[in-house]
């Protein structure tokens, strides 16, 4: 933890996964950023160099890669909510934060089914906007946007809609986690998908030609949905022949509005390549 970290090397090396991958993953399993995770395994270790092996203030921000004292002493506040010098004080109190480990294991759930789909160039049209990231729960700002949908939008997306399956469509992309891992932003669009040039006045998003794994789950409902995503990244991922792409977008296709109607059909459609690792014998 103290020697510096070339995550854009090390992370593809030790796990056959992108380090774009490897967050999102991390963050589904841990709860937490990557690099949220990091700072504060570091400021755990550096409570200790001060108060357990006496090391100067100095020393300690110079060991964990901090050009100042004073650098240091913000991110060590920041953790343990006290400055550095004052950890020599006997009653001081300090955080501690355990190393975390993990083991992928299949724990039943929803059933995930997927298929592979070779797929043309489209649009996606209709409203965009930039958002808070949400990986779990409803998005207060994504319902706001459905809010808006009115007649007229409905008769523009159904003139414009020609890709199959028909119905509504949304898309999240522009992932901001590597800025600002604590308050991730999106940019979504909710919409429908259509090949025409002339999409009147609504935004777009123009989704080259690509191959599509695209999942479901039998309970088809807007939780079983939600957890899919994690599975996706969390079991499919790890011993897929497949990689998922950086950066492609995320969309999600629902035939009509009954998002908790399990008759109401559901997809998650993740842009995916060969493996550059070969199949990934996790299982």
């Amino acid at each position: 933890m103290a020697e510096e970290l070339n995550l854009d090397k090390e992370i593809p090396h030790m796990t056959g996964i992108s380090l774009f991958q490897f967050k999102k993953l991390f963050l589904l399993l841990a709860h937490m950023p990557l690099l949220e995770y990091i700072r504060k395994r570091r400021m755990a270790l550096a409570g200790y160099d001060l108060r357990e092996r006496k090391m100067k203030v100095i020393d300690v921000a110079v060991k964990y890669g901090y050009d100042s004292p004073d650098a240091f002493a913000k991110a060590f506040y920041k953790v343990h909510e006290v400055n550095p010098s004052n950890v020599y004080e006997e009653k001081t109190l300090i955080k501690s934060y355990s190393p975390i480990y993990f083991q992928l294991t299949m724990i039943g759930g929803s059933q995930m089914n997927y298929r592979i789909e070779e797929k043309n160039a489209f649009n996606v049209v209709g409203i965009q906007k930039r958002i808070p990231f949400v990986k779990w729960g409803k998005s207060k700002a994504i319902t706001t946007i459905k809010e808006t949908l009115d007649d007229e939008m409905y008769h523009k997306l159904n003139q414009l809609s020609n890709v199959e399956p028909y119905g509504g469509y949304s898309a999240v992309y522009n992932i901001m986690d590597f800025e600002d891992e604590t308050n991730a932003q999106c940019d979504f669009i909710l919409g429908t998908l259509t090949t025409k040039e002339n999409v009147f006045d609504l935004d777009a998003l123009y989704v080259p030609e690509a191959t599509w794994a695209i999942f479901t789950s039998d309970e088809n409902k807007q939780l079983q949905l939600q957890e899919v995503w994690a599975k996706i990244y969390t079991e499919w991922q790890p011993s897929s022949e497949y990689e998922i792409i950086d950066d492609a977008p995320g969309i999600f296709f629902m035939e009509n509005e009954g998002v908790d109607d399990p008759s109401v059909r559901k997809e998650i459609w993740v842009q995916v390549k060969n493996s550059t690792f070969g199949a990934k014998n996790y299982r």
